[in-house]
């Protein structure tokens, strides 16, 4: 025997839940796009922060014992480093940072991009005694970063330094050429 369903009883057609599941499913992808993207932006920022941050220790280190600082970045073993001494410490002895720690390896310098001078591997900036940029190249100078395998040049980003007063600003795209 055979009974009539009522509307109670009725569920969904499998066009329906495949419908449903589509969307679901492009919903889904185009997030996860833009979470990625969202999160090598804020990667990129940040590196570019502790750029400057270590170009501003660098310069108050200068200010403070009067005495030429350097501050370098460097590539080494897939991962971007910095390290702030003494313009008189030996090489040998500098300390070396990973920039953003764990994430060292996410970028790369753009060596076209980037007109700070560069010695025994590393591109070095100098602050006098009093604070001041050392004058290698006209203002300027600059170092420029990318995401790792990303050449677009509206991906980069790059940290200036523009007056021989060591004033230091960052910037994006185009802006870096």
């Amino acid at each position: 025997m055979l009974t009539k369903l009522t509307h109670s009883q009725r569920g969904f057609s499998l066009i329906e839940v495949l419908v449903v599941v589509l969307i679901i499913g492009l919903l889904g992808s185009l997030a996860g796009v833009s979470w990625f993207s969202l999160l090598s932006e804020q990667r990129m920022r940040s590196g570019v922060n502790e750029i400057i941050s270590a170009m501003r220790l660098a310069q108050a280190g200068a200010r403070r014992e009067n005495l030429r600082w350097t501050v370098a970045f460097r590539t080494q073993d897939g991962r971007v480093q910095w390290s702030v001494n003494r313009a008189t410490t030996p090489i040998t002895e500098w300390q070396w940072q990973n920039l953003l720690e764990n994430d060292a390896n996410k970028f790369e310098i753009v060596a076209s991009g980037t007109n700070l001078p560069l010695v025994s591997g590393s591109y070095r900036l100098t602050y006098e005694f009093n604070g001041r940029v050392a004058i290698t190249n006209t203002p300027p100078q600059q170092l420029t970063l990318q995401p790792l395998g990303n050449t677009q040049v509206a991906n980069q980003r790059c940290v200036q330094v523009v007056t021989l007063l060591g004033t230091v600003r960052s910037r994006k795209g185009d802006d870096c050429t």
